[in-house]
């Protein structure tokens, strides 16, 4: 495994909602958003598999444990 960094380009489209799972069917409201400037993220990778990394959707999983 190794450390990197990962980029979320500006405008890339992302849901913003992140206390609501996710639903499988297109009709599901999920707001969208998006960051006006490129985000750099901390990753830890084995290969091209990302293991871990600050995703908000990741740290609100953790509190819910």
């Amino acid at each position: 495994m190794n450390y990197e960094k990962a980029t979320i380009k500006k405008r890339t489209l992302i849901s913003m909602n992140f206390d609501q799972p996710m639903g499988k069917y297109l009709f599901h409201h999920h707001p969208i958003g998006y960051f006006e400037a490129d985000i750099d993220l901390p990753v830890l990778k084995e290969g091209k598999k990302i293991w871990m990394s600050p995703a908000i959707s990741g740290l609100k999983s953790m509190g819910n444990a």
